[in-house]
């Protein structure tokens, strides 16, 4: 189980046996100590990931639509975060998407669970 670290960083002091190898490896293994205690004391939101956030209109039904990308990194997933209806109402159904990533573009190529002629806000939290 990860727990939080019992020490802030980690000096060439405190290895005075180890092979000299061993003082390339401590600035990045100080860097990630740092990371891991942010994350522990509370620090890590959204805004530390690398994701992009779209937002949009739509009417029913849902035509292939194309987005730009906002990174050059590859994308690891397409979240669809809510649907909800131009009434701020509930959909009342489960609702799904898919979606596949074209050179420089995101395309959701469907959105599930929708009713002709209703118009519906979308949010999509892209994952790169």
């Amino acid at each position: 189980m990860l727990r939080k670290p019992d020490f802030r960083h980690l000096l060439r002091a405190d290895l005075r046996d180890s092979p000299s190898w061993v003082n390339v490896l401590l600035s990045p293994f100080n860097d990630m100590i740092e990371f891991l205690l942010d994350a522990f004391d509370s620090n890590i939101s959204v805004s530390n990931l690398n994701t992009q956030t779209l937002q949009f209109t739509i009417t029913a039904p849902f035509v292939l639509t194309r987005f730009a990308k906002t990174k050059t990194d590859p994308v690891y997933g397409v979240f669809l975060n809510q649907i909800m209806k131009t009434d701020n109402t509930v959909v009342g159904v489960a609702t799904g998407m898919d979606w596949y990533e074209d050179g420089t573009s995101i395309v959701i190529s469907n959105l599930y669970g929708l009713t002709n002629g209703v118009a519906y806000n979308v949010k999509i939290t892209v994952l790169y």
